[in-house]
């Protein structure tokens, strides 16, 4: 009896093993992405993208991004901000909001509902 329970045991162990490890090659493609915005609370723009689209943008990418809000007028943000631009959008004016995802830059001049949706979409299927 023992000896039948052992082997159940070790089967079993041995199945999950298996079954676990494309999940541990994959991983990276499970991976919830951040979509940084940055604002200012004084800026309308922002506030009714804030109020109407990202709401949409969380639900259409729901477990694949998340949505981090940056105020620059903390000086670090805008910092950071500006750092953002220098490396991944020097062409890119700051006007606000913007919005960094994986590498690129986007901002409130831009028709925000297509391309921030474009630019969510074409970086999560390069994975």
């Amino acid at each position: 009896m023992r000896v039948n329970k052992f082997f159940f045991t070790l089967i079993f162990t041995l199945v999950f093993i298996l079954i676990s490890i494309p999940g541990y090659s994959q991983k990276d493609s499970f991976r919830i992405r951040k979509l940084v915005v940055f604002y200012s609370p004084a800026c309308h723009n922002c506030l009714q993208i804030e109020k109407e689209l990202l709401p949409q943008i969380e639900k259409k990418f729901k477990d694949k991004i998340y949505i981090e809000y940056r105020d620059i007028t903390d000086m670090e943000n805008y910092k950071l901000m500006l750092g953002l631009q220098e490396k991944y959008g020097p062409d890119v004016k700051i006007v606000l909001p913007v919005f960094y995802f994986e590498g690129k830059l986007l901002n409130g001049q831009a028709d925000i509902r297509r391309e921030l949706e474009a630019m969510i979409a074409n970086s999560l299927n390069k994975l």
